[in-house]
């Protein structure tokens, strides 16, 4: 199997590759994106003066956020966090999207907050109460996106279903549509 990962030019993409359990993916058409890897890829981008100990974590059927945030003239830290819920996926060849509800956020609703942490990633977007994850504009996952092969776009044909939040992984079901 090491071969075929060889093979892949973009070390971005090879690593995210060799993360995935193939075997799962090849028989059951499943994929799993840990907490690590969302940790890592999209929380870790470095601390900003106003927000610190950002964190992300899984749990049956949600996503939790939370950090800390610093408002001036205040001088202390106010601790927050956020419950996020899939609302749809968007998988068609017009647009490879992730859309999030952004419930339960406390100790207060703050959109400056929420439209500032995610406007931290490149490829997310707030919208009225929802964060929208453009998953072709992730650093890791656009070589993939944009792959053809002699013109015809292999993913075109690809679809996710029952994607859901899991203990420790966001998971989800790849089905192929011709």
């Amino acid at each position: 199997m090491l071969k075929i990962f060889n093979k892949i030019s973009n070390p971005l993409l090879r690593q995210f590759m060799e993360e995935q359990n193939l075997r799962e993916l090849f028989t059951k058409r499943e994929f799993r994106i840990t907490e690590e890897l969302f940790q890592r890829e999209l929380v870790s981008t470095g601390e900003e003066d106003d927000i610190r100990e950002l964190e992300i974590r899984f749990h049956d059927g949600y996503g939790e956020i939370t950090g800390k945030v610093r408002k001036r003239p205040l001088p202390f830290d106010i601790s927050f966090s956020a419950r996020l819920t899939l609302q749809r996926v968007d998988f068609t060849p017009e647009g490879r999207y992730l859309v999030l509800k952004a419930d339960e956020v406390k100790p207060f609703s703050l959109d400056w907050v929420t439209a500032r942490i995610v406007g931290r990633v490149p490829f997310l977007t707030w919208q009225a109460g929802s964060i929208i994850c453009d998953l072709a504009r992730i650093p890791k996952l656009a070589p993939l996106f944009g792959a053809s092969v002699k013109g015809v776009h292999p993913l075109d044909f690809v679809t996710l279903r029952d994607v859901t939040f899991q203990t420790g992984a966001l998971v989800g079901r790849v089905k192929i549509v011709l």
